[in-house]
């Protein structure tokens, strides 16, 4: 074995063994089931992932997730962000806290997923979408950054907002809105309305999952663009 392959086998035996401690500590495997299907570096994160769905260690919905978290548990980088946390999961992916290295500023990415996502006519219509919501200023409206492909991920990035969603706020039991309070979202979701419908963006998904309250009462409308 070359110089050169010996490398790229120990660069692949360190993401096998980055995600199998992953997959542990969100539970999905124990240690025993590594040791019996250890890494060894022939595979790469993607091959041992699957390799472990064969094996029936994983279903079909736990290696998608995983799949979707590959990037995070073995440190492949979408160019010029750096993943940071999990933020969620969501219909169409998952989203990420991660740092815009260029402008050295926050920002959410969500990675997105679905068999409708790796349909070219569907995403080149998504990224029309997506780059006509960037367009977009509005302070009721989540400000869409870009969109893009890496590897076999597509992926949209905006604003990170410190604040909850009001589905999530309600699950939790925290947040009860008294009409004065709900009249007021709705006015401010439907002031985001009217400026993206003038512009020519229809949202199609309006939700509580969809709309972020900040910290200081906000409300703001996501996922213009990718519903």
């Amino acid at each position: 074995m070359s110089e050169k392959e010996k490398l790229n086998n120990s660069d692949a035996r360190l993401d096998e063994e980055k995600l199998a401690n992953g997959l542990v500590s969100r539970g999905l495997m124990t240690n025993e089931e590594v040791k019996k299907h250890a890494p060894d570096g022939s595979l790469g994160a993607e091959g041992y992932l699957k390799k472990l769905t064969t094996a029936g260690l994983l279903t079909k919905a736990q290696a998608e997730r995983a799949q979707l978290d590959i990037t995070l548990l073995v440190g492949q980088q979408i160019p010029g962000y750096v993943m940071l946390e999990k933020l969620g999961q969501g219909a169409m992916g998952v989203v990420y806290k991660a740092l815009q290295t260029r402008l050295n500023r926050h920002v959410a990415i969500k990675l997105l997923k679905g068999k409708k996502t790796n349909d070219k006519e569907f995403f080149a219509q998504l990224e029309r979408e997506a780059r006509l919501a960037a367009k977009l200023s509005h302070n009721n409206i989540v400000q869409a950054i870009d969109i893009g492909s890496a590897g076999k991920f597509h992926y949209f990035v905006m604003e990170l907002i410190d604040g909850k969603t009001i589905q999530d706020e309600m699950k939790a039991g925290k947040k009860r809105y008294e009409e004065k309070e709900a009249l007021e979202i709705i006015l401010q979701i439907a002031q985001a309305l009217d400026h993206a419908s003038k512009r020519g963006l229809v949202h199609r998904d309006i939700k509580p999952a969809n709309i972020v309250m900040t910290s200081d009462g906000i409300a703001k409308l996501a996922d213009l663009g990718m519903a």
